[in-house]
């Protein structure tokens, strides 16, 4: 994370060249709203994310961040949602308060 955004990247690792990638960056100023999602089950896999080249990536059951935008929605599987979100929140907070 910056200090006015959120930002990260999906990249397919293919040895040493690294491979297709995809930056995705939110300003504060246009997030709406962030909230811890659990995927369920089924479907075991669901698209997620297409890299360039038509490469499409799934994600598995577990949890998840859901992020709102002016712009569009992203879902962003991750180790732990709740500690995603609420330091996700954190750094907005502050960032409206011009701590940042």
């Amino acid at each position: 994370m910056h200090g006015d955004r959120v930002e990260w990247t999906v990249r397919l690792y293919v040895g040493r060249s690294g491979g297709p990638q995809v930056d995705v960056s939110v300003p504060f100023r246009e997030l709406l709203q962030v909230m811890p999602v659990t995927l369920p089950v089924v479907p075991e896999l669901r698209p997620w994310i297409v890299l360039p080249g038509g490469i499409a990536l799934y994600v598995q059951a577990g949890p998840a961040v859901l992020l709102t935008s002016t712009h569009g929605q992203w879902l962003i599987p991750v180790h732990d949602g709740d500690l995603v979100t609420d330091l996700i929140r954190r750094r907005q907070a502050l960032w409206l308060q011009g701590n940042l």
